[in-house]
């Protein structure tokens, strides 16, 4: 019995040892087995680890760089992961998919001149992708190269067809550089993903509206403010150098390409004072004219745009909002609130107007009870499918102790807008108000994993 007990220690013992002094290749096979599993098991910082361990111990095993590249990406880790990409580059080990990997990676890094040559590299290899295409779409466009941008997405569409977002992407080009071609690169993004219906929609009738004046002046000012709204502003900016291009007097291009570099982190101060130079009696012009003063914290400036803006259309509530919006910044809450309300009686259809009025009443808890809760009912019959109705509507039953219908609503803006932090974010104070503090607690955890 003692010494069967004493064997079994011998041998444990002379594993270990074996283990400890095993071969490298031995151990390089035992550490790419580790690799493996601790990847399957989604555990990328281990794997990382142990396919480097692997790579040092089989240098002979060309696939490993590689390898080690992309768990060092999946683990957080792009610097680490580009010099493993470097070290199979050198060696020429990298395959189809690393060198793709490669350049995605130095993108994250912000290395787009690295990115590039790795795309164009791994075309040289092996042959044109439709992902080294569509990167380098990506980087021509940020580049302002959108002649490049065109052609790069072009020779991705050609080997794959069936890709709506590269398909929606060369039409937003196209609306910017060439909008009579957009519309059909719309409709086949759409064709092939639904979820694009609002944007392709909202694209095309803009675009119908342009081509509505036989002025190409006009037609790319009007397509600007389309891509505006969707936020592509490098595009929209674009498309009001065209405008301008076409006709140097045309005041509006001026002043939308002024707001485009303000946007962008420029400076638009010239492009509006050219503006303002050829066309001063423009509403439109005075507005934009406004918000670049209400940026600057000049809200004596802004008021006097807005103002001019809503004397040439004293229709219009938009520049009731304009005005309501300066004379909130600048602390007029009761100026502000005039202004709001009229233009909501301006516009009784306009859901803009009742959303300004609304987020007014709740951003200031200004006469909830009433402007609030009356812009909230309106909103729900004027924009039914937009979160940012039942968001405002679930912010205002909190305030007016409404738990139900808060929870209620603000739920559903959550399922309409999954990636919206504010109503993750304003469904936890509401808890947090009704006293729930571990579903509030939920709710903070996943507006951080939304928005750090």
């Amino acid at each position: 019995m003692d010494r069967s007990f004493g064997w079994r220690h011998v041998l444990i013992l002379l594993l270990i040892l074996s283990l400890v002094l095993a071969p490298r290749p031995l151990a390089g096979s035992l550490a790419l087995a580790a690799a493996r599993r601790a990847s399957a098991a989604g555990d990328h910082t281990a794997a990382a680890e142990a396919f480097a361990d692997a790579a040092q111990r089989l240098p002979w095993e060309a696939r490993l760089y590689g390898w080690t590249g992309q768990a060092y990406l999946l683990a957080g880790s792009p610097q680490v992961a580009v010099q493993w990409f470097a070290r199979g580059e050198a060696r020429q080990a990298l395959s189809h998919a690393d060198w793709l990997v490669y350049a995605d990676t130095l993108v994250l890094l912000g290395d787009d001149p690295a990115a590039v040559r790795a795309w164009e590299q791994s075309t040289l290899l092996f042959g044109p992708s439709f992902q080294a295409y569509r990167g380098l779409a990506l980087l021509s466009r940020r580049a302002g190269d959108l002649p490049g941008a065109i052609d790069h997405l072009q020779q991705a569409l050609l080997l794959a067809p069936g890709e709506a977002e590269a398909h929606y992407q060369l039409g937003l080009l196209w609306t910017a550089t060439a909008p009579e071609n957009a519309p059909l690169e719309l409709l086949l993004a759409l064709d092939l993903d639904e979820n694009r219906q609002a944007a392709v929609e909202w694209l095309r009738a803009e675009i119908r509206h342009a081509f509505s004046v036989d002025d190409r002046a006009f037609q790319f000012t009007v397509c600007g403010r389309a891509l505006a709204a969707l936020g592509e502003w490098d595009l929209a900016a674009e498309a009001f150098s065209r405008g301008i291009q076409a006709d140097a007097t045309y005041a509006e291009a001026w002043a939308w390409l002024g707001e485009a570099r303000q946007q962008r982190s420029l400076d638009g101060r010239t492009q509006l004072d050219q503006a303002l130079l050829l066309d001063a009696g423009s509403a439109s012009v005075q507005a934009l004219d406004g918000m670049y003063w209400l940026r600057q914290g000049d809200f004596e400036r802004a008021l006097a745009a807005f103002s001019l803006a809503a004397a040439f259309e004293p229709g219009n509530p938009a520049w009731q909002v304009a005005l309501g919006d300066a004379a909130a910044a600048g602390g007029d809450l009761l100026t502000a609130s005039i202004h709001y309300l009229h233009a909501v009686e301006l516009g009784p259809e306009d859901a803009a107007a009742w959303r300004a009025l609304a987020l007014f009443s709740l951003d200031n808890n200004t006469d909830v009870e009433n402007s609030a809760f009356a812009a909230a009912r309106q909103l729900l019959r004027l924009a039914p499918d937009d979160w940012l109705t039942h968001d405002i509507v679930g912010r205002t039953a909190t305030i007016l102790r409404l738990r139900v219908e808060a929870e209620a609503q603000l739920l559903k803006a959550i399922e309409i807008a999954p990636l919206e932090p504010a109503p993750h974010l304003h469904l936890a104070l509401s808890y947090l108000e009704f006293g729930e503090e571990a579903l509030a607690y939920d709710k903070l955890v996943d507006t951080l994993a939304l928005d750090p």
